[in-house]
């Protein structure tokens, strides 16, 4: 058995671990968002969700759209400042992914 290392607000931890005990937080993985899709795939959530993205009136509209993009193709790249020597030569690798 490993021993118990003290923690520095109480406590104590086991160092290393413990063989074949792989740890986790008790829940069946996934368990959340297995349950957030059954709920978001509700026939009137979806119906709901198609009348907010269809009309431009709608308060939560540009919000809904963005949701869905980012869903869709993910979250736009944040830009990016230079500072520094801005007449020095500026390096762009491509890497394909």
């Amino acid at each position: 058995m490993p021993e118990l290392v003290p923690q520095p607000r109480g406590g104590a931890l086991l160092s290393g671990g413990i063989p074949g005990h792989r740890g986790g937080t008790g829940r069946p993985p996934d368990a959340w968002k297995a349950l957030c899709r059954e709920l978001a795939s509700r026939d009137e959530m979806l119906e709901q969700a198609r009348a907010v993205l269809s009309n431009r009136e709608h308060p939560a509209w540009l919000g809904a759209w963005r949701f869905v993009a980012e869903q869709a193709y993910g979250k736009a790249e944040a830009t990016q400042t230079v500072k520094g020597d801005v007449d020095a030569p500026l390096v762009i690798r491509v890497v394909a992914e």
